[in-house]
């Protein structure tokens, strides 16, 4: 009988079974395992991660100026055009007026082109229906022109550069002043 006592003694000890101390250590293991390489696999790929989000911002970037540049190109090239084909045929004729409002149909983000031409006051062709869209006063396309008469000067002598017209338009408006063969140029038009 006193071993029957002894051994539920014994067996009152015993808190936790060997299985559950095993599961126990192995549980114990693998969560520090896990969580160690996941600590060393989030701090080796930081910097990684970080290096691809600025080759991803500079991509996104360059992207975005190489269209400005192309659409600043292309506006100034096909004022460029216009200007020299009216000068060719003529500055008052009726084919000058069917040229300007074909150009004005095909860039209607274009709102004014002025230029000058030695000799003579200069030309200011308006995109009457840019200006009534965005309802700004086409007559503000004129007293722009009479007022950066400088900025004009210094792109006939060969400069070429952008202003914004914003605050005197009220409007979104970016100006492109540039040199043509003979004289200054300069062209109105929204971004």
């Amino acid at each position: 009988m006193k071993d029957k006592k002894k051994y539920r003694k014994t067996d009152k000890m015993i808190l936790f079974s060997i299985g559950f101390k095993m599961i126990t250590i192995v549980t114990i293991i693998v969560i520090i395992s896990l969580g160690s390489i996941t600590a060393l696999v989030s701090w080796m790929f930081r910097d990684d991660i970080r290096l691809a989000a600025e080759a991803n911002n500079y991509d996104v970037n360059l992207s975005s100026t190489r269209e400005t540049v192309y659409i600043i190109e292309s506006i100034h090239s096909d004022s460029l055009t216009l200007i020299r084909t009216l000068n060719s045929v003529g500055l008052q004729s009726a084919i000058a007026r069917e040229i300007s409002d074909f150009f004005f149909e095909q860039n209607p983000r274009v709102a004014a082109l002025f230029f000058s031409v030695p000799g003579q006051e200069g030309e200011l062709l308006i995109n009457r229906d840019f200006f009534l869209s965005r309802e700004i006063d086409a007559s503000l396309a004129g007293s722009y022109r009479e007022n950066n008469t400088t900025p004009l000067t210094r792109a006939a002598l060969n400069e070429t550069f952008i202003l914004n017209a914003t605050p005197h338009f009220g409007s979104p408006l970016l100006a492109i002043f540039f040199h043509w063969q003979n004289g200054g140029g300069a062209v109105l038009f929204s971004p």
